[in-house]
């Protein structure tokens, strides 16, 4: 169980769900009506709108400087859905870890 979780920590730390450009792709699905890119600071923001079912879907997605996604959220009949979150996955599979390890859990030792 800990070689996998090892594997999973690993996996959520180094490889990517998706690219920036890879979304771009979607632009000739005929249900994206709108991709826009967005410099950041410290990285870049992808919004997506497209409908699904006759609603009007908004998906923004965060990625750093080296184009790994951070976090991507949608907002879909004015409610707010965490699809995906990079740091809330390390800290979970941290948390595991320390827990099978019979280390207390702490998010300060892990953040």
């Amino acid at each position: 169980m800990l070689n996998k979780l090892r594997t999973q920590l690993w996996e959520a730390m180094y490889l990517n769900p998706v690219w920036p450009h890879e979304l771009l792709e979607n632009a000739k699905d005929p249900e994206y009506k709108n991709i826009s890119f967005k410099p950041l600071d410290a990285g870049l923001e992808v919004e997506l709108l497209f409908m699904d079912e006759g609603q009007l879907v908004k998906a923004v997605y965060l990625f750093d400087s080296n184009d790994y996604l951070q976090r991507a959220v949608m907002y879909e009949n004015e409610h707010e859905s965490v699809i995906y979150d990079r740091n809330q996955l390390v800290t979970n599979i941290m948390n595991e870890i320390l827990e099978l390890t019979g280390v207390k859990q702490s998010n300060k030792i892990i953040a």
